[in-house]
């Protein structure tokens, strides 16, 4: 690296340090799968359709039934001959009942039911394409962060066997060559990990795109 640099060979050079994803336990896939159900947008908004379809269904079956009505009115009149006033209170209760509309209302009522029954499918089968993405997604970022807990393992190594490597040719007991090798394992086992971490980040992307959040997944 202090090759490349064009700097001399045992020119200090600090390095980053290298640290292991959150050690924090993450939930289970069933808590996942939960929240999942809690934060998914497209899952809240099935769930709206559904009560908008029920509150569709219970308005036509209530608008084919008796209906009982109370009014009540409430006059005040005046008689100039006698120059008196007296009041006058009206109650009016009126009852409906339908007898025979035609067949339109049973049509309506089973377009409704059958709407109802459509919507409380489609909920069901979507909880079910979240569950699936959850357990799929969850799996994958638990893959993800064991191999990047080995590969930070392996970094840490070739680390530690370049500084090492360094010390020794600083001591003259190493050649210029074998620091060369040990700093490309060096630079393959940095590439390495970079890939690894990029792996681990997208794994941790998709199941916070799975469960709608990103708390609670590490």
């Amino acid at each position: 690296l202090a090759t490349s640099l064009s700097l001399p060979i045992d020119t200090p050079l600090p390095l980053a340090s290298i640290e292991l994803p959150p050690d924090e336990k993450r939930q289970q896939t069933k808590e996942l799968v939960e929240l999942a159900k809690k934060q998914r947008a497209d899952l809240m908004a099935k769930r709206a359709t559904l009560s908008a379809a029920y509150f569709i269904e219970d308005k036509i079956q209530a608008s084919y039934q008796p209906k009982l009505t109370f009014s009540a009115i409430g006059k005040r009149e005046r008689s100039l001959q006698h120059h008196s006033r007296h009041g006058h209170n009206e109650v009016v209760l009126t009852l409906d009942v339908p007898l025979f509309e035609g067949f339109i209302s049973i049509y309506e009522n089973r377009m409704a039911f059958a709407d109802t029954k459509i919507t409380i499918e489609e909920l069901a089968q979507l909880e079910l394409d979240i569950a699936l993405e959850v357990l799929t997604y969850d799996r994958s970022l638990e893959a993800a962060q064991e191999k990047l807990s080995y590969s930070i393992t392996n970094l840490k190594s070739t680390q530690a066997a370049f500084d090492g490597v360094l010390e020794k040719y600083k001591a003259g007991k190493e050649t210029i060559f074998d620091v060369s090798r040990a700093q490309e394992q060096l630079a393959i086992a940095r590439l390495r990990h970079s890939d690894v971490y990029m792996e681990w980040l997208v794994s941790v992307a998709k199941l916070a795109y799975a469960t709608g959040t990103l708390t609670g997944i590490l």
